[in-house]
């Protein structure tokens, strides 16, 4: 069964993580990197935002 996480530190912190090694990846585009790396920056702000509010 899988777990669910509200806590949004968690939720970052797995996001950061993940997206992490995806720009790691052996033979990955670096331009497929960039984008991740963006995703995850604008991803991670956004949690910010909502975790402020909560």
């Amino acid at each position: 069964m899988q777990q669910t996480i509200t806590d949004v530190e968690q939720i970052m912190e797995i996001i950061d993580q993940r997206l992490h090694e995806l720009t790691q990846a052996e033979g990955i585009d670096p331009h497929a990197a960039k984008s991740l790396e963006a995703l995850k920056v604008s991803t991670l702000e956004a949690l910010g935002k909502l975790q402020v509010r909560t």
